[in-house]
């Protein structure tokens, strides 16, 4: 018989044991580690609680979550039997980050005096949220949700040759595109002239890729998956993609893995074709020489050399060659030789840097403004 009332009392320890575990920042509800958005939706009677945080009379539930990325977080008692309630935000020492009684904004629950809290971009960490009543204890329905925000870069406008790389590690991104299961980063440019366009991922961390190339609209126009054909990356599971003659237009690159997340090397590279091809001024005598120095073909240096009615070479113009972001932004470089009256080498001038003159023959005298 004293076995028997050993057995009820154990587990009636156990039992109350269970019953109270949830309410105290020791013993929470924990969601667990999130890098990406979420949904978690739990009810409890908290007339099988305590009251064990110093908030409202009644008793308490306490929920916990870790995010490892900065997120927009909404927590709500939507729905819940009580319909007066109180959520609180603690962080990870038990500080009060934000509260919540009534609410009739935006995103409201049909019973405007069940709370609803909106954190914007809440900063990576650990968190608690305390659900109770108003002045009452029952169910209480808490739902917590984290959306992790859609990442976009603006490469700008271009109107001239350029290339951008960046890399991103995608567990810290959301999946914002319909495509693969996994997350994905935007990057968005506007080309003012035709060109064409090469995007890829190689050289990155994460295996196997995949890439889309959406409109203005966000309609889907180019994608690629695996590349093996001419260009291709040395993994050929990275995605590469070749437009010709890219209309004008605003455009997304969507880069993600194939089937998982990581570190992904996006290259955007817009060319114009023959660029640099009768850069030299018209009315000039010139050789004009380009020396690629990638084997796609895809980046060059070009050089113009201007000579006289003798055909003695007077000035060398080196196109966009110092150092820039895009063409846009690196500058010529202009060196120039005089002769004397008897058609020998007389003064040799120090390079100038000359922005917007796209390989063009420069006048001497506007020559040495810029030089001296």
């Amino acid at each position: 018989m004293k076995t028997k009332y050993i057995y009820i009392i154990l587990f009636l320890i156990l039992f109350v044991g269970t019953l109270y575990g949830q309410n105290t920042m020791s013993s929470p509800v924990d969601l667990g580690t999130k890098s990406g958005s979420f949904t978690y939706t739990d009810t409890k009677n908290t007339s099988s609680y305590t009251n064990n945080y110093t908030g409202r009379s009644t008793n308490d539930v306490f929920y916990k979550f870790t995010t490892t990325v900065a997120m927009d977080v909404v927590i709500s008692h939507c729905g819940s039997a009580v319909s007066d309630t109180y959520v609180y935000l603690l962080n990870s020492s038990g500080g009060l980050v934000a509260s919540n009684d009534d609410y009739s904004g935006e995103g409201k629950c049909s019973t405007t005096t069940q709370s609803y809290l909106k954190m914007t971009n809440l900063a990576a960490g650990t968190y608690y949220v305390v659900s109770e009543g108003y002045s009452q204890n029952g169910n209480i329905t808490t739902t917590i949700q984290g959306t992790v925000q859609k990442i976009e870069y603006d490469l700008g406008s271009k109107s001239g040759s350029f290339t951008y790389t960046h890399t991103q590690n995608t567990a810290n991104c959301s999946n914002s595109y319909t495509g693969q299961s996994s997350n994905d980063v935007f990057y968005k440019f506007t080309t003012a002239v035709a060109m064409d366009v090469v995007i890829s991922h190689c050289g990155s961390a994460l295996s196997d890729t995949y890439v889309h190339l959406l409109n203005a609209s966000g309609t889907r126009i180019a994608y690629n998956d695996d590349y093996s054909g001419e260009g291709k990356c040395p993994t050929t599971t990275h995605s590469y993609l070749k437009m010709t003659n890219l209309a004008v237009g605003t455009y997304y690159v969507v880069s993600e893995g194939y089937s998982q997340n990581g570190n992904i090397t996006t290259k955007i590279e817009g060319i114009i074709p023959n660029a640099g091809m009768g850069v030299g001024s018209a009315n000039q005598n010139y050789i004009h020489t380009r020396t690629y120095t990638n084997e796609a073909g895809t980046a060059y240096l070009d050089q113009v050399q201007y000579f006289d009615g003798l055909g003695r070479p007077v000035q060398m113009v080196q196109k966009a060659i110092t150092p820039g972001t895009d063409s846009t932004t690196r500058k010529d470089l202009v060196t120039y030789q005089e002769y004397d009256g008897f058609g020998r080498e007389d003064k040799g001038w120090l390079p100038a840097v000359v922005s917007g003159n796209n390989g063009a023959y420069m006048p001497l005298a506007t020559y040495k403004s810029k030089a001296m």
